[in-house]
């Protein structure tokens, strides 16, 4: 997977976890994830090249939180990074493209009776004898993902 399609991933799934738009984690949370999630091991530098080209493609807008305390000097906070239009459209169509798979991994068993056109009705009806879907065809479930997936 293309790293800043996993860190958009990422990005949009803390802010979508606390339903906003928007998300503060640090870096190492980042980091973190990305290795857990997506296998991906790359160094704090590499991560914020990363967020900088994003942020200059209009995907997500970065704001530097700290402040000056009297006592402590300046005081760091994790950036606030907000999820802008065009990183909601690849999320929603991604998520539509995994429901689709999902919806095919449940369908455990093709009946040999399908057509390309679709479904010859069973004798035990048209769910077939053990109540599971005749498919008409497991290209159609790629070939929708694929054009979600290319919008």
């Amino acid at each position: 997977m293309n790293l800043n399609v996993a860190l958009v991933h990422e990005l949009a799934g803390l802010a979508a976890s606390h339903n906003k738009t928007w998300a503060y984690p640090s870096q190492q949370t980042i980091l973190d994830r990305l290795r857990k999630h997506h296998r991906q091991h790359i160094s704090r530098r590499t991560l914020c090249r990363h967020l900088a080209a994003l942020e200059d493609a209009g995907w997500i807008r970065r704001v530097v939180r700290h402040r000056r305390d009297a006592v402590a000097g300046w005081v760091f906070r994790s950036t606030l990074y907000i999820i802008l239009g065009p990183c909601w459209r690849l999320v929603r169509r991604a998520s539509k493209a995994v429901a689709l798979v999902a919806r095919w991994g449940r369908v455990t068993r093709v009946a040999h009776n399908v057509t390309p056109s679709g479904y010859k009705s069973s004798p035990a009806g048209p769910s077939g004898p053990h109540g599971v879907r005749n498919v008409a065809c497991a290209t159609d479930f790629v070939a929708q993902a694929r054009r979600l997936l290319s919008k």
